[in-house]
């Protein structure tokens, strides 16, 4: 029996190794089992985004600029910027004046055909003092 101790050898290393192997279709709980991780290695993982604080959504009033107001009637126009400061007329236009002490907006208005309604064809603005500014930026700081 020249090859019994190599048999005995075999036993020695299959006979554990077989029998720490669970039967065919049963799974090892332990196994299947994932391991938690602390709660400090969660926080510190770099390949999971950190969660930010939802602020809530403010809705903006629509932004209006000086060529929204071209084409819109004289009502719509006040429903818009508020009570008229000056009514005026010029020739065959309308003219009415927005102002709040940070600058005069002039918005004319012609029939858009005769005997039809009066539309915003032209605006202007300027300085209290006469002075040159921005329609846009005056626009801004007319609206309520």
């Amino acid at each position: 029996m020249p090859n019994c101790p190599r048999l005995v050898l075999m036993c020695l290393f299959i006979v554990p190794v077989w029998a720490c192997a669970a039967p065919a279709g049963q799974l090892n709980p332990a196994a299947s089992t994932p391991m938690e991780e602390p709660e400090s290695a969660l926080e510190a993982d770099p390949a999971q985004p950190e969660e930010m604080p939802v602020e809530p959504v403010q809705e903006s009033l629509p932004s209006h600029t000086p060529d929204d107001l071209i084409g819109l009637e004289p009502k719509a126009i006040q429903d818009l910027l508020g009570p008229v400061s000056l009514k005026r007329w010029e020739g065959d236009a309308q003219v009415m004046q927005f102002a709040n002490g940070q600058c005069v907006m002039d918005i004319y208005f012609y029939e858009a055909f005769p005997g039809g309604a009066f539309q915003a064809s032209y605006l202007s603005a300027r300085t209290p003092t006469g002075a040159d500014v921005d329609a846009a930026s005056c626009l801004t700081s007319l609206l309520p």
